[in-house]
């Protein structure tokens, strides 16, 4: 191969470089909210999301990584790569684990989404919806409520909800609202918080032993 290196094995470093941003990317950023995701309730939509955003920036970005080592002069093998690596890697630390949609200025995001980006991204499967989670749109802003039971009886609600409040007075609990085409209702500890606030309600109120394993749910009402 001599001293110079051919376009192929540049374009071959470089898309090794794209490929080693796209692995720092999920791990150091998304897979936490992977585990975050698969420990909550109907959330296969976002994951099939997140992933359909990796399938669409994961050949992209290992696209930029070749072109950038493609159009370098270097030969030095480990310097190319790091060429390679560093383009990438620029897209993939804007993204940024977490984003509030009012902080993008391009157009797909819509005043709409902006006001509700958490909601938006689990709608459907989409490339807009898909690409907006991999930037980290919305998941700053994702609030759950820690949901102990629900029951079709609103008294055995209420029975459930005012034992809980007997073993600690400082919870506060209550009663929700049905959701859409549920017959349910839902005894609700805590209010609706962000992520770590509820994963830790829901460790407390676990080992109270009054209801059965309790949840977070992103539904606010």
């Amino acid at each position: 191969m001599g001293d110079e290196l051919s376009g192929v094995w540049r374009c071959v470093i470089g898309s090794l470089g794209g490929l080693a941003a796209v692995i720092s990317k999920y791990l150091g950023q998304d897979h936490a909210y992977y585990l975050r995701l698969l420990d909550l309730e109907n959330q296969q939509i976002k994951i099939d999301n997140l992933w359909l955003g990796y399938k669409i920036m994961g050949p992209s970005l290992l696209f930029l990584g070749a072109l950038m080592a493609w159009a370098s002069y270097e030969n030095h093998r480990v310097k190319l790569l790091a060429i390679a690596v560093a383009a990438p890697a620029l897209i993939t630390t804007w993204a940024g684990g977490a984003t509030s949609a009012t902080k993008f200025a391009f157009n797909f995001v819509s005043p709409a989404i902006a006001a509700d980006a958490s909601v938006a991204v689990n709608e459907n499967v989409t490339v807009g919806n898909a690409l907006k989670l991999f930037f980290g749109i919305g998941k700053d802003e994702e609030r759950y409520r820690v949901v102990v039971g629900s029951y079709k009886d609103r008294t055995d609600a209420a029975i459930v909800a005012e034992k809980i409040t007997k073993r600690d007075p400082s919870l506060k609990v209550f009663i929700g609202e049905k959701r859409p085409n549920n017959d349910f209702y839902p005894v609700i500890v805590g209010g609706y918080v962000p992520y770590s606030e509820a994963a830790k309600l829901k460790d407390r109120v676990k080992d109270f032993s009054i209801t059965p394993e309790p949840y977070l749910s992103p539904y606010r009402f």
